[in-house]
């Protein structure tokens, strides 16, 4: 019975493969995008509308990838590091100007492939700069972070901006709920660590999940759990280096 129910849901994985891509169509998305425009900004309905007109076309996958930087000196790696970079910025340029977007004008996909050419030169140009900058510093040039910086109103605004990309970009991937939903059931109980002796009801987990999906940030984080802000970030950065080998399983 065990064998036959593990042969069943892999027959309907392979089905359900199989039609999403037919069943998502150009109209399908372009719909998916119009009730994003029209649900209230900042608000649940809009950013649920985000990720499943993200994960559509992430299924339908008709990005613009032929092409780009053919004057480009870049390996078959940078390529495709400036490639999901320039469709990553595109998505969330135009996500974040959706509010002007007009159906009639065109197709939401052929809209994003517009953009991705425009912002692939400018990425791929970061990525040959970096990697040129970086050859000619020392090891102890590379990052330079003063303790007096660390703890600074910049600091703070830097480290909120970060958590608002990174929670963009967590969204942007097409299993992110199916992701959000493992990290939630914690089935190895590796990302329970509360943040205190005595504040049991805060865990690793609970702040993961508040930055990458519900749009916090560690400031308002701090106030709401009445926690020192960098106590919060410390607590979420040092724990995130000792699970993030298994949580790159899950983006895979």
């Amino acid at each position: 019975m065990k064998q036959l129910a593990e042969l069943l849901i892999q027959e309907a994985l392979i089905i359900q493969k199989k039609y999403q891509k037919e069943l998502i169509t150009d109209n399908f998305i372009n719909t998916l995008a119009m009730k994003t425009k029209k649900a209230q900004f900042s608000s649940f309905q809009r950013r649920q509308a985000v990720q499943y007109l993200i994960k559509a076309m992430d299924i339908k996958n008709t990005y613009k990838k032929q092409s780009l930087g053919a004057k480009l000196d870049l390996s078959t790696q940078d390529y495709e590091d400036a490639f999901q970079e320039a469709k990553g910025e595109s998505i969330r340029y135009v996500i974040d100007n959706i509010d002007k977007y007009d159906e009639t004008k065109g197709d939401f996909m052929s809209l994003i492939n517009y953009w991705i050419p425009i912002k692939f030169p400018d990425v791929a140009g970061r990525i040959i700069g970096s990697k040129k900058s970086q050859i000619h510093k020392l090891e102890h040039e590379k990052i330079v972070i003063s303790p007096e910086y660390q703890n600074s109103d910049l600091m703070e605004k830097h480290l909120d901006k970060k958590a608002e990309i990174s929670a963009k970009e967590f969204a942007c991937h097409q299993k992110s709920e199916e992701i959000k939903s493992i990290i939630q059931d914690d089935p190895n109980n590796k990302l329970g660590k509360p943040i205190r002796k005595n504040r049991t009801d805060i865990t690793f987990k609970d702040v993961l999940i508040a930055i990458n999906w519900e749009g916090e940030t560690f400031k308002n984080l701090s106030r709401k759990w009445d926690i020192p802000y960098t106590t919060l970030k410390s607590f979420y950065e040092r724990e995130f280096n000792k699970v993030k080998a298994d949580l790159v399983d899950y983006l895979q």
